[in-house]
């Protein structure tokens, strides 16, 4: 019986040391594989090695070392550039090893620290990826894929490229004019762009105080320096105030508040009627002038009154001729040819003066196309058959 459990005990302790040997080669090869830190290496077996020149300096087998690792290298990239089975081998190579999650996160974490000491290896990786960028279309859009999801998802990388660009903005001369020439572009061609810019505007001019001062500064200073855009507004304005019933009432509510409140408003506008009045006042008498500038010298030949030019029109018969046999009749029976000049024989300039024509009143005129004498032209009835 005590034979049989120290063959037992020997058993368990030979499967206890066979799991701990093959547990530790894993880590070895682990730590071998993706070059871990760790106080414990790996002792490989001593080879016979040929025996050196002891008198050779250390200086020139430093330099030999180096001359050797650079041929092959020089070697290995000749190599993967010609053959391309060699090329494929190494890339199946490498994904396969970069599947492996741990030799993935110290391959990241090693190229980080590069990218970050080395200013050489910094520079290269951007034009890779610039070069990269401009030629493979799948890789632009997964690009633009990924950061969008990145700013979408990530508030710290959002709040960084935000400030990024606002410093950039201010800094950079061609980056803001090109970035405004884009926005342009895209809110004239893109509606749902231009509808969501004026609905974002619209909240953020109700919302933020600051937004909404700025604004207005920056319309005043625009419509007091370009005539164009003020012309453009008042238009607008007043399209506006006609067209739509609430804008209108909104106007006139604000100008009545105004007027009570605002001593320097109602004086102004008490200012500007006073002179729209006396320009008015002073338009109507030039306007006046100018109209009986000539004096009343036309004679209407059917009602035998002296007229200012504005009050008559030269005579035609045929007007009432077309009108009807008795339109013209009536007009034969009321026109007067008495105040109408003729020039003689011995007349070489002939004379065409107001006296050498004919006219007729508006009034007369619209009496005898509705076939009616005109009240004036009637004879005066005597007193003794009154």
């Amino acid at each position: 019986m005590d034979a049989h459990g120290n063959l037992h005990e020997s058993d368990l302790l030979q499967n206890a040391v066979a799991c701990l040997m093959h547990e530790t080669r894993y880590q070895c090869s682990v730590i071998r594989d993706f070059n871990l830190p760790s106080n414990y290496a790996i002792q490989k077996p001593k080879l016979p090695v040929k025996k050196q020149n002891t008198n050779q300096t250390p200086d020139r087998k430093g330099i030999k070392t180096r001359s050797e690792k650079g041929s092959k290298g020089r070697f290995l990239n000749t190599l993967y550039k010609t053959r391309d089975r060699y090329r494929e081998d190494k890339k199946e190579y490498s994904r396969k090893r970069y599947s492996n999650v741990p030799y993935q996160l110290s391959k990241k974490r090693s190229i980080s620290e590069k990218y970050k000491s080395n200013t050489q290896f910094k520079d290269a990786r951007k034009d890779y990826i610039k070069n990269r960028y401009k030629s493979n279309t799948q890789f632009r859009q997964e690009q633009k894929d990924y950061t969008k999801n990145k700013y979408k998802f990530n508030v710290q990388f959002r709040q960084s490229r935000k400030e990024y660009i606002r410093s950039k903005y201010k800094s950079n001369i061609p980056f803001r004019l090109a970035h405004k020439d884009y926005i342009l572009n895209k809110y004239r061609t893109n509606i749902p762009f231009q509808q969501a810019q004026k609905y974002y505007n619209k909240m953020k001019y109700k919302i933020n105080v600051l937004f909404q001062n700025a604004t207005k500064k920056q319309e005043q200073k625009k419509y007091a320096r370009d005539k164009d855009y003020q012309n453009r507004v008042k238009t607008l304005n007043l399209l506006k105030y006609r067209q739509n019933v609430l804008f209108r009432e909104k106007c006139k509510n604000r100008q009545r508040q105004l007027y009570r409140s605002e001593l320097k408003y109602r004086e102004k506008k008490i200012l500007l009627v006073q002179q729209r009045r006396t320009k008015d006042a002073g338009n109507f008498a030039t306007w006046f002038r100018q109209q009986v500038m000539d004096g009343p010298r036309y004679i209407c030949s059917v009602c035998i009154k002296v007229k200012f030019k504005k009050q008559v029109l030269q005579l035609d018969k045929e007007k009432y001729v077309k009108k009807g046999k008795q339109s013209a009749e009536l007009a034969n029976r009321c026109i007067s040819f008495e105040f109408k000049l003729e020039c003689t024989v011995n007349c070489q300039i002939k004379c065409e003066t107001i006296n050498h024509k004919l006219w007729i009143c508006y009034t007369c005129h619209r009496h005898l196309l509705q076939n009616k004498i005109p009240a004036d032209a009637l004879n005066v009835i005597p007193e003794e058959n009154l």
